[in-house]
């Protein structure tokens, strides 16, 4: 009797282990994905993230080889998918972020029969969501989760910190021409999340902008990627803009500061500080 009952019993463990993985919330699994092409370098950053970086089949040129994906195929070399390429990579589902292609090539990308999901996040509200059904998505809840927390736990803590008034805040690229992050973009989010007030135009993106246009905006602090805060600190054209006379220009690396993803982990706390120390103009 005893003999008997001990493989039975690793059976119903075996069985009950296999529901576990299946149900979720009280609902079976809608399908396992065990490939997936990433379409944008902030998605596999945050596919690193969760832990499902091995899952990685297809990935931009851009993506960081450094999380061991060297081998996956590269389908975005430049701009526009190589759509015959995910076609034959068959993957379980292809991750793309709205803001990096044209509504031509997502519906080009959709009519493949494929399965998709779309990182659109203008908040880091928005990310979080995404986190959720990213870990949903590739059984990476727990991980996901946790994530979620520490971003709006950095938020929280960055908020409830923040001087009065905030320091007016702008995020530009020197790189020939001027560009300044959009009031309705990711990083203008991320910047009222560590305490400061975005200003620069209207949109959800990087826009082309000139000194005089720089000038009425009047940031107390620029953030710019790696290499561009010295050409704007030299720019003679700035030299009376409130974050350039008070030295209040920072670099960030620019895989953290121009992509959406959950590199703002480790953004927003040092975005903070800098933040509550700044010298803010009088209004």
């Amino acid at each position: 009797m005893r003999r008997a009952f001990v493989p039975l019993l690793l059976a119903v463990l075996a069985i009950a282990g296999c529901q576990q993985q299946e149900i979720v919330g009280g609902k079976k699994r809608e399908g396992t994905v065990n490939s997936v092409v990433s379409l944008a370098p902030g998605v596999t950053d945050i596919l690193f993230k969760v832990g499902m970086v091995s899952l990685i089949r297809g990935r931009t040129a851009s993506c960081d080889v450094n999380y061991g994906i060297g081998s996956a195929a590269i389908v975005v070399n430049g701009t526009t998918p190589n759509y015959e390429k995910i076609v034959a990579l068959q993957p379980d589902l292809v991750v793309y972020d709205a803001t990096l292609y044209s509504p031509a090539e997502i519906e080009k990308l959709k009519s493949l029969g494929l399965k998709t999901l779309e990182l659109k996040a203008n908040t880091v509200e928005g990310l979080v969501n995404f986190l959720y059904e990213i870990g949903k998505a590739t059984a990476a809840e727990s991980n996901a989760s946790n994530l979620a927390d520490k971003i709006l736990s950095a938020r929280v803590n960055a908020m409830s910190q923040a001087q009065e008034p905030r320091p007016q805040v702008a995020v530009l690229m020197a790189d020939g021409s001027l560009y300044a992050a959009g009031k309705e973009s990711f990083i203008a989010d991320v910047v009222r999340s560590a305490g400061g007030d975005p200003v620069g135009p209207e949109g959800t993106t990087f826009v082309q902008t000139s000194p005089e246009q720089l000038l009425k905006l009047a940031p107390d602090v620029v953030f710019t990627p790696n290499g561009s805060g010295l050409k704007l600190l030299g720019n003679p054209q700035l030299a009376s803009l409130p974050a350039v006379k008070a030295k209040q220009v920072y670099e960030v690396d620019d895989k953290t500061l121009l992509r959406v993803s959950t590199r703002i982990e480790t953004l927003i706390e040092p975005m903070s500080i800098r933040l509550r120390e700044a010298k803010v103009k009088a209004r």
